[in-house]
C-alpha cells in the first residue's frame, strides 16, 4: 500500500509543477505594476527568458485539476486589481487569455457577391 501511495504521489508531481513561459512570467512580474518603467522592464525580462512570446503555449494550457484560476476572467480580476499602468494590463490580459482562455473562433469570410446570394 505504501508503495502505491509514493507511486502515484511521483506520476502526479509533474503535473502539479506550472511549466514556466511567457505568459506566467508576465503574470509574475507585473502583478502590481505601479509605473511605466517597471512594466517596460518586466516584460524585457520576460521576453529574454522567453523569446518566442505567447506563439508557443497552447490555448487553455493554463487550466487543469491544481490550477490557481478556472477561468480567463478569474485571472484577469487577481492579477490586474492592483496594477496601475494600461499597457501591463493589456499584457495581463493577453496572458490569462491564453492560459486559461478558450482559442479564437476563426472569423467567417465574407465574398464579394455575398449579399447578392438568394436567401434561404
Amino acid at each position: 500500500m505504501k508503495k502505491l501511495l509514493i507511486i502515484s504521489t511521483l506520476l502526479t508531481l509533474p503535473s502539479l509543477a506550472q511549466a514556466d513561459n511567457y505568459a506566467t512570467c508576465i503574470l509574475d512580474k507585473l502583478e502590481g505594476a505601479q509605473n511605466y518603467s517597471a512594466t517596460v522592464l518586466a516584460v524585457r525580462l520576460c521576453n529574454e527568458h522567453h523569446p518566442e512570446g505567447l506563439s508557443d503555449i497552447k490555448w487553455g494550457s493554463g487550466r487543469g485539476f491544481f490550477a490557481p484560476y478556472d477561468s480567463y476572467l478569474e485571472c484577469f480580476q487577481d492579477k490586474s486589481k492592483s496594477v496601475q499602468v494600461r499597457q501591463a494590463i493589456g499584457l495581463i490580459a493577453s496572458a490569462c487569455d491564453r492560459l486559461y482562455g478558450d482559442p479564437p473562433k476563426p472569423a467567417k469570410r465574407a465574398g464579394l457577391f455575398d449579399d447578392l446570394r438568394p436567401k434561404d
